[in-house]
This record gives structure tokens, sequence and C-alpha cells, in this order.
């Protein structure tokens, strides 16, 4: 199920072939949470790879510090390896280890969901302007999604489309 409004029909938009469009929304993580100011904060955040090519500028800065992580973190790096590690799975938990380095993960996220996908990579050739998808382009469903993340977390939703190539 795509929750985009792909312009495939948009005339003025023409495919380059160079394999498709996809789009998340993610929330990033609200890290004000604490006992101190009455909340909890479970810490069980979501992390993408950084992908070959982010076309929403918005979404550009997800991947532009380090995660500041370390031993005993609850990170997908640490917790993943120490187990295949544990199980004796060395080999295994350093191939993890090369594939989820610091510089390929983003910062925390609360949500992250996948929206959907078209084999069309859109372009406008004048101006070499690729679609990117906004709240306008998502269909009924997905706004309602969009609406209620945006109504129930402190971070505001953020729409990343990519180029996959």
């Amino acid at each position: 199920m795509n929750l985009i409004n792909w312009p495939v029909d948009d005339t003025r938009y023409q495919d380059t072939d160079e394999g498709g469009l996809y789009a998340y929304l993610v929330v990033p993580a609200y890290e004000g949470v604490s006992r101190d100011t009455g909340g909890c904060c479970v810490c069980t955040y979501a992390y993408l790879t950084r992908p070959d090519v982010c076309l929403s500028p918005e979404g550009i800065g997800i991947w532009d510090e380090e995660p500041e992580l370390e031993e005993g973190d609850p990170s997908p790096l640490y917790d993943a390896r120490e187990k295949l590690e544990q199980a004796g799975h060395k080999h295994a938990a350093d191939k993890l280890a090369n594939f989820l380095s610091y510089d390929t993960l983003s910062e925390a996220l609360d949500v992250v969901i996948f929206l959907g996908a078209t084999d069309r990579s859109l372009i406008i050739e004048e101006t070499g302007t690729y679609f990117t998808a906004t709240p306008d382009d998502l269909t009924p469903a997905g706004r309602t999604i969009y609406d209620t993340l945006a109504k129930g977390h402190v971070n505001s939703p953020v729409l990343l489309t990519f180029l996959d190539t």
C-alpha cells in the first residue's frame, strides 16, 4: 500500500531510469523527557542507515552528527553485536559492526514509517529537481498518520524522500 500520491502521470516529470523513489515518515527522538520533567524515557529508538541519496533537505541533518553511543547504550549496534558474540557468532558480529558503523546511522528516531515507493525516478529535467514528497502528496490515510504523529509528539514529523540508485 502506498501512502504517497506519486506524480507518475504528471507530464512535468520524466523518469530517469535510475531505480525509483521511496519515502519514510520519521519523528526525531525527543530528548527532553526524564524523571525530573515527570516523564519516562524508554529509550527504544529506531535508526536508519545512511541511504545513497536523500532528496529531502529536512532529512540531511539526521545523518550530520555522529551518534553519541557508548558501550551499554540501547542501540542496535551494541545490542545485536553483543548477542551475536554471546551466541558464539563472532564473524557475524564483526560483519554487523562493519555494516552499522557510526557514520551510517541516523540520529535516534522515535518513529519510522515506510510510506511507499515507485519504480520511477521522477525529475523535472528543465530544473534538475527530483520529486520530493510533502504532506500535500500524502493519501488520506497517509495524512491521517502524519497529523496524528504531529499531535502526539513534541518533535514534528519529517517526510523523507530517497532516490534508489
